[in-house]
């Protein structure tokens, strides 16, 4: 047995494999030959280094993994070198980059922000901040997005300017640099309501809709040319291009639709073409699908009725009933099971201490009892006594 001068591990010895040759059977010889070849191969004896088989032991000394010593204490290399390196973790938090492409798009009543959409995987949402000077410093959060537009409502009556600055946020709450040091400005168009008000009072107060043929201002506000109607009943209508405040939708046909906030109460299956559902985050109350395949989740809280997973990683794991094929004990800590919480049928180990074993609570039984065997009888008399008392 040889023992490793890093780990402790003692390996056994194993020996060379000779050829065997069957004179009266020829296949019979090439199949050993063979068979010695891939043995030989397999074990580092022959071959290249690349086909030979990995062993605990080589895990153990390359510190991929930790097994317990004969002494119950654990096995662990650090910084180990050799062949073996363990693989660097996937990152699953970290600081969030700062935002690009952020643009600010005025709106009726609204400032429409954009930029571009986050390639990382740690992203949890973005925090908008709002300031009436180029001041970063006095700027206040004014809302947040797990998308990347965000419609700002601050729609009045006179003309205003305000910088805007955006910045992520990670699952983890690390919260990234802004977009950039001066603000992006965002010009405020007029309320709608406001505007109508307006428009109105200047000319006819029953007329239906009213025309802006030029673009003007209206308290120092730009407003651009167009027709402008406080209520509109359309029952079928082609429009181009529309701006609408307020709109009450009875049945849309939309071939095109870029929002920056849908709230819908209910979206037909068969309206959703394959793959056509792109969310990096999905907020419902409740969610129900006959499958649904999902790269990457982060789940809060979860009550899975009937769960097939391959592989699992659980930091923490309650559960009333597990039930296990095969159970690594290399990932049983020492002391972790109790006597009261084991009940098998068959049990195989190689080292056991043991207070009390018996086969019976009373009656006629047989109890090893420290360096005792005794045997009892039905009347519990002890019959037999073997040992050291």
């Amino acid at each position: 047995m040889a023992t490793s001068a890093r780990s402790g591990l003692r390996y056994a010895d194993l020996p060379v494999i000779e050829s065997a040759r069957l004179p009266d059977n020829p296949a019979a010889t090439r199949a050993l030959e063979q068979m010695r070849l891939t043995l030989a191969t397999r074990f580092g004896q022959g071959g290249q280094p690349v086909d030979r088989a990995v062993t605990w032991g080589d895990l153990v000394e390359s510190g991929i993994v930790t097994m317990r010593g004969a002494d119950g204490k654990p096995i662990l290399i650090k910084n180990p070198g050799g062949t073996f390196q363990p693989s660097t973790p996937p990152v699953i938090d970290g600081i969030p980059p700062a935002p690009t492409g952020f643009k600010a798009t005025p709106g009726l009543g609204t400032v429409v922000l954009e930029w571009d959409k986050p390639n990382f995987a740690y992203f949890g949402y973005a925090e908008i901040f709002r300031g009436t000077t180029d001041n970063q410093a006095q700027a206040q959060s004014v809302g947040q997005t797990t998308g990347w537009v965000y419609a700002d409502p601050v729609g009045g009556v006179t003309a205003t300017t305000y910088f805007y600055w955006v910045r992520f946020v990670s699952v983890g709450g690390k919260v990234g640099p802004f977009n950039g040091i001066g603000g992006t400005t965002g010009a405020v168009s007029l309320d709608p309501a406001y505007l109508i008000d307006v428009l109105s009072a200047a000319g006819d107060p029953k007329a239906l809709l009213f025309e802006i043929p030029e673009p003007t201002e209206i308290n120092g506000v730009p407003v651009p040319a167009g027709i402008y109607i406080r209520d509109l009943y359309v029952a079928n209508g082609s429009i181009s291009n529309a701006k609408l405040g307020n709109a009450s939708i009875t049945d849309a046909k939309i071939a095109n639709l870029s929002a920056a906030k849908v709230t819908f109460g209910e979206m037909s299956g068969d309206r959703i073409a394959v793959d056509s559902l792109n969310a990096d985050r999905l907020t419902v109350a409740s969610l129900s699908a006959r499958l649904a395949v999902i790269t990457t989740a982060y789940v809060k809280t979860a009550n899975i009725e009937d769960a097939a997973i391959t592989n699992a990683k659980i930091a923490n794991l309650s559960a009333d009933k597990i039930t296990a094929g095969v159970l690594n004990a290399a990932r049983i800590a020492g002391g972790s099971i109790t006597a009261d919480k084991l009940n098998v049928t068959a049990l195989s180990a190689i080292t056991a201490t043991i207070g009390l074993l018996r086969t019976a609570v009373s009656g006629a039984r047989l109890e090893i009892r420290d360096n005792l065997l005794m045997v009892f009888d039905a009347n519990n008399v002890l019959r037999v006594r073997l040992g050291i008392w």
